[in-house]
């Protein structure tokens, strides 16, 4: 009877500390250390992306994180514990900067974020960018352009549907549309 006290009495303590540190807000599960110090500190400024100040200090330690991702080369991105974590860091490059690079620049950045994390919103954001380029072509009328454009318009936006598990039929119709290029 004594040890079944002892260990409800644990257990009830066990239950109220973990109950205590999941309900605070600013709970984060630390970051699994890896042999390069550089990546793990780039993790740790993903993790403040959500709340990302717009200031010109903020915007360059972006493109600083960005250019160091870049110089570790995406086989060692991918090797890293938290690699997702650094896609975050791609794909806010893009939202961010979008005013700041060019369009290519921008694509460039989704399909990497793509490449470390499988993200809906990456997928609609190339679908639209890559929409506009085949509306351009289409008013052009360069055919080969259309064509390419309009893969990529299909490829990105049924990643997203199959991603997001949006039903809309909306969407059904636009890669209705679309499929004649896939």
């Amino acid at each position: 009877m004594k040890n079944f006290l002892l260990v409800l009495f644990l257990n009830i303590i066990l239950f109220s500390n973990s109950f205590f540190l999941f309900s605070q807000d600013n709970f984060e599960i630390p970051v699994t250390p890896s042999k390069d110090q550089q990546l793990d500190n780039a993790v740790g400024f993903s993790r403040t992306l959500n709340s990302f100040k717009k200031d010109a200090s903020s915007y360059a330690k972006l493109k600083a994180y960005i250019n160091l991702l870049d110089s570790k080369g995406m086989k060692k991105l991918k090797s890293h514990p938290s690699y997702s974590r650094l896609g975050d860091i791609y794909m806010y490059g893009a939202i961010y900067l979008e005013r700041e690079y060019k369009e290519d620049k921008i694509i460039e950045l989704y399909k990497k974020a793509l490449e470390l994390r499988a993200e809906p919103n990456s997928n609609y954001s190339l679908a639209l960018i890559y929409k506009n380029r085949y509306d351009n072509a289409v008013k052009k009328k360069d055919a080969i352009k259309e064509v390419e454009y309009g893969k990529m318009v299909y490829e990105y936006l049924n990643k997203y549907v199959v991603l997001s598990g949006n039903k809309s039929s909306k969407y059904k119709k636009i890669l209705n549309y679309f499929s004649s290029y896939k």
